[in-house]
């Protein structure tokens, strides 16, 4: 994953992930702030696939506002 991700985005990155990983029915959103100023960026995402062992699946995200 950090292969992929810095032969996308560089060296110069933030690793950002969700405290949760088993999810929840109900979400509440506190306050919110923008990444990059709310600028347009690149993202590399990454998550779990459903095989029958542990993999990830990351992809890239050329223009994103977060």
């Amino acid at each position: 994953m950090i292969d992929f991700a810095t032969s996308v985005l560089g060296h110069n990155i933030v690793v950002r992930s969700t405290e949760n990983v088993n999810g929840l029915k109900d979400i509440l959103i506190g306050s919110v702030k923008g990444i990059n100023g709310g600028k347009v960026t690149e993202s590399v995402s990454c998550h779990q696939s459903l095989f029958p062992y542990l993999v990830y699946y990351c992809h890239s995200v050329p223009k994103v506002r977060v």
